[in-house]
């Protein structure tokens, strides 16, 4: 949940729904504005965050200072956060260059991992999305980066706009998803 204390603006970053670029794109990933990529650097009842990905009620708890900061969020359709999430906790966790989806094992790590919600990318959406000041879908990210410049006064760099686009195509998976995942 970088924030940016001039303007006061909170960006709340949903596990894999644009955030990286949007903190990039405004300079928000420095240890100043709350950012620390590392897991679990903060855990907040029970569930393990890195402290850019802290949700608001989190927030109020451990940051009350930030309270009345303008607050915004970019959130994506659930199942292909689920997907994204999976692929990148695999590659992470296996320091894998190459990933191929295989729905078996995302079965097996929805019912035995992502539904007890121990760190922040397993988390539904809502405990960041239900409340902010300001929502965006991913479709629409582009004015959501036109909101927060309006808010913070730093141009949109167009360069940064994609710069970290997922390399799965994560549509395309959850398209092809059987009804068991």
């Amino acid at each position: 949940m970088p924030v940016h204390r001039e303007s006061q603006t909170i960006f709340y970053h949903i596990p894999k729904c644009a955030g990286s670029g949007v903190e990039e794109m405004f300079g928000m990933r420095t240890v100043p504005n709350l950012f620390l990529p590392e897991f679990g650097t903060v855990e907040y009842n029970g569930v393990k965050f890195s402290l850019q990905h802290l949700t608001p009620m989190a927030v109020e708890s451990l940051y009350p200072e930030f309270s009345g900061f303008a607050s915004y969020a970019i959130t994506r359709n659930p199942y292909e956060k689920a997907v994204a999430s999976y692929c990148w906790l695999r590659t992470k966790h296996e320091k894998a260059q190459f990933f191929r989806f295989r729905e078996n094992r995302f079965i097996k790590w929805l019912n035995n991992y992502a539904c007890h919600f121990e760190i922040d990318h397993t988390l539904p959406q809502s405990y960041w999305a239900s409340n902010v000041d300001h929502k965006f879908d991913i479709s629409g990210y582009d004015a959501a980066t036109q909101a927060m410049s309006k808010r913070i006064g730093i141009p949109v760099r167009a360069d940064l706009r994609h710069s970290k686009r997922n390399k799965l195509d994560t549509k395309k998976i959850v398209q092809s998803l059987s009804q068991k995942s």
